[in-house]
């Protein structure tokens, strides 16, 4: 939705200066929308990832799988009935925070730098 957003709020009369400038459609998208829509796309994933990468549901729901993933390998740790895997399973949360606050550091950092050249 935050993509559709942003392509829906592109004014027109880019398109249409562009086209008048002799602008194929493939250029209109490759030089004037997908510059425009960039930022957006790209929090968009960053969001998707962090999501996916967190979720245990669909993987746990699904059954056996090798290898776990991190955040199964998380929550069978934490419901386990010895609670000696408890710590365990919190540094596999921890990890996983990191592995997403990296991300979103590697994103604002882009963010910066797509935005200076703007400019």
């Amino acid at each position: 939705f935050m993509v559709y957003t942003v392509m829906k709020n592109i004014h027109i009369k880019l398109a249409e200066v562009a086209v008048n400038l002799k602008a194929s459609q493939y250029q209109v998208f490759r030089y004037v929308i997908l510059p425009l829509s960039m930022p957006s796309i790209i929090s968009a994933s960053a969001i998707a990832f962090a999501f996916s990468f967190g979720a245990f549901e669909i993987p746990y729901l699904l059954g056996a799988t090798y290898p776990k993933t991190l955040p199964v390998w998380a929550y069978q740790n934490f419901i386990s009935v010895d609670l000696g895997h408890r710590p365990v399973a919190m540094v596999i949360n921890i990890i996983i925070s990191l592995v997403c606050a990296l991300l979103v550091f590697i994103y604002y950092v882009s963010m910066r730098k797509y935005l200076k050249n703007w400019n």
